[in-house]
């Protein structure tokens, strides 16, 4: 079935904070009922499949790369994470990031609707999410420093809301397969996801990404979400 756009008021209303949170929980208790969750991960897979064709259909294929929870799944338990498949996370360097932003209107056609932009302290665009069928698709500027990546996590830190600033190793890409897809990914992604997870070969579902600061620095600062309007 085509996509049909939303008039201006649905637009408006379908980026509305208030009403993204009403789609995340009833999406998070519908997860609940193991029919329902089994139904919803085979429509992320294909919102994911269906992402990396709409991409690569403009050329941008080699210009983004999967982390962080999406590869640790791969990398763990050949799969999309059970208890994290809400979310998929991509990289993209900031040499490439003028072109990914050029091509949003490309990935709204396709379906994925812009929801958040994320802008650090200086007002810089640090991250970009679209969301489709309840579940959020999220790119990280990374700016390479030497042999290190730094980006940018925005949320609560201790009762306050905060931005960090992160380093993640940075390291060749290559391309694996996943969902039936060709992706690229660090080529040393167990370097990768040690940084991130630690002993990421152990589940720890209690683990959140704000509390996470690798082996590097981490650059905390107040945040005012009202700066992460579309």
């Amino acid at each position: 079935m085509e996509h049909r756009r939303p008039n201006r008021v649905g637009r408006v209303l379908y980026r509305h904070p208030a009403v993204w949170k009403v789609q995340f929980l009833l999406a998070r208790e519908a997860r609940r009922l193991p029919p329902v969750h089994a139904a919803l991960r085979r429509v992320f897979s294909d919102d994911l499949r269906k992402l990396n064709d709409t991409l690569a259909s403009v050329g941008l294929e080699r210009d983004y790369w999967m982390w962080s929870g999406m590869v640790l799944g791969w990398a763990r338990e050949g799969r999309i994470l059970l208890h994290d498949d809400m979310d998929a996370d991509f990289a993209i360097l900031d040499c490439n990031w003028e072109r990914f932003e050029q091509i949003a209107p490309v990935l709204e056609r396709a379906g994925f609707r812009g929801h958040l932009r994320y802008r650090n302290y200086e007002g810089q665009t640090t991250q970009l999410v679209f969301v489709r069928h309840g579940t959020r698709f999220e790119f990280f500027r990374m700016d390479r420093r030497g042999e290190m990546l730094q980006y940018y996590v925005y949320g609560q830190v201790d009762g306050a809301l905060q931005e960090l600033r992160r380093s993640v190793p940075y390291g060749e890409l290559e391309e694996f397969s996943f969902l039936c897809r060709r992706w690229l990914k660090m080529r040393d992604h167990e370097r990768e996801l040690k940084w991130i997870y630690g002993d990421w070969r152990v589940p720890d579902v209690g683990w959140r990404y704000l509390d996470n600061d690798g082996d590097g620095e981490t650059v905390q600062r107040p945040w005012d979400p009202a700066t992460a309007h579309w």
